[in-house]
């Protein structure tokens, strides 16, 4: 018998899909903590619970062995005294962790490109008309568009701009990715800059793909002026006051900002090694400074680069404003090891499969969240799904499959073509 084709995902799945992308561009806070896109997450992840039937009995164990690891990271320091439990980043966690495996699994039965094409352009049009409309009625140094960090809007433009070039096909896809990288140098990040190159390499990756398909004159010459108008673009936004703003934020890269920065993450790696018990268990999501008190680590040339830093750990939560590190440091081993198995296959399948746009906007994102703690927000796990989407789209033959249940010769991809026919025939 031959193997069933995989079965379509339902519309209910679909739609769950589709939510985990549509309220990129809302990042409202409703409460501290908690924003209309984890509304969105919450929404999303309930249309796909119908999509656990998909997961194999190894994909549940991975799963269990994932979720029991992220619940008992805290405990090690709940036991000697010196922190607490945050039970909703923990919930936040293992519910990231469920959508990435429903993510997954749905990947070879539903075309992710066109079903999402369309949450992501109402995203990035709300988003690029948020940042339009915070641009032109308030007059400040940069933007947030109302998200609870700036830093949290610089990102999920970022990499909403990549999804934008990559779900759409028509070259006005490039006016509206640009519109959307543009709303992120509002923010006047740091971050933005950082991933820049790879961003313009996706731009003209698809704009050889896109001009290379063009039959009519009227679309190959839309191609021309868009490309002539890049560097008229590039003139205005280096000559804007938001330019000059990011030149300056660009120049303390030199400074004790980011010196501050790479020393929390060098307290990270030391942190994780001063201790057999954190090694292997974490210190628990959140529990950075909690584990830094309890291992006496010296914070004196933190304090004398970021005075402020200090003053964050001292409290009850500090972030390493590094989402690698954090995961390294927060979570087991294994969980941690897990994390670096599966950004390692996702990149590997794209390159296989020669999605270039994806696999550049991960890798932009990887180096992105080096510096900046994204891993505990809605937007990070939705690029994240978005990514297994793309990287796992095509299925895999099953191991099992004998010749006995392969086609026959002179069916499918070995029929014989009309030449052939006709040869055969003339015989």
């Amino acid at each position: 018998m031959q193997t069933d084709a995989p079965r379509p995902a339902s519309r209910r799945e679909v739609r769950g899909l589709q939510a985990s992308v549509l309220f990129l561009g809302a990042g409202f806070p409703i409460v501290t903590g908690f924003s209309v896109g984890n509304v969105g997450q919450a929404i999303s992840l309930f249309l796909l619970l119908p999509a656990m039937r998909r997961l194999s009995q190894k994909d549940v164990l991975t799963l269990v062995v994932v979720v029991l690891g992220i619940c008992v990271s805290p405990l090690l320091l709940t036991a000697r005294g010196t922190g607490s439990p945050n039970w909703l980043q923990i919930a936040f966690f293992c519910l990231a962790a469920l959508h990435v495996a429903l993510a997954i699994r749905l990947a070879p039965h539903v075309d992710a490109r066109s079903a999402l094409r369309t949450p992501i352009n109402l995203a990035a049009i709300f988003l690029a008309g948020t940042a339009t409309f915070q641009y032109v009625t308030e007059p400040i140094p940069y933007y947030d568009f109302y998200y609870q960090d700036k830093s949290h809007a610089a990102v999920t433009a970022y990499g909403l701009a990549f999804l934008v070039m990559w779900a759409n096909n028509g070259v006005s896809r490039f006016a509206l990715a640009g519109a959307v990288y543009a709303a992120s140098l509002l923010t006047a990040s740091r971050l933005v800059a950082l991933g820049a190159p790879l961003f313009l390499l996706a731009a003209l990756l698809e704009y050889r793909r896109t001009r290379r398909l063009a039959m009519d004159p009227g679309r190959i010459y839309l191609h021309h002026l868009v490309l002539w108008s890049l560097p008229v673009v590039l003139v205005y936004v280096a000559r804007s006051a938001i330019s000059k703003t990011l030149g300056a934020r660009l120049q303390s890269f030199q400074d004790d900002s980011l010196a501050a920065h790479i020393e929390l993450i060098r307290l990270a790696f030391e942190l994780k090694l001063a201790d057999v018990g954190i090694l292997f268990f974490g210190v628990g999501p959140g529990g950075f400074a909690s584990g830094l008190r309890d291992q006496g680590i010296s914070l004196f040339f933190l304090g004398s680069r970021d005075p402020g830093a200090i003053q964050a750990l001292r409290g009850d939560f500090a972030p390493i404003h590094s989402a690698n590190a954090s995961v390294l440091v927060e979570f087991p081993l294994w969980v941690a090891l897990a994390f670096m198995v599966l950004w390692l296959g996702v990149l590997r399948r794209l390159w296989r499969q020669r999605e270039w746009n994806i696999l550049l906007m991960c890798l932009g994102l990887l180096l992105v969240t080096t510096f900046y703690s994204s891993h505990n927000e809605f937007f990070y796990w939705a690029f994240l799904s978005v990514a297994c989407l793309a990287a796992y789209h095509v299925p895999v033959e099953p191991k099992d499959r004998k010749s006995k249940d392969r086609p026959p010769v002179g069916t499918g991809s070995d029929q014989p073509r009309p030449r052939q026919q006709a040869s055969l025939r003339s015989r």
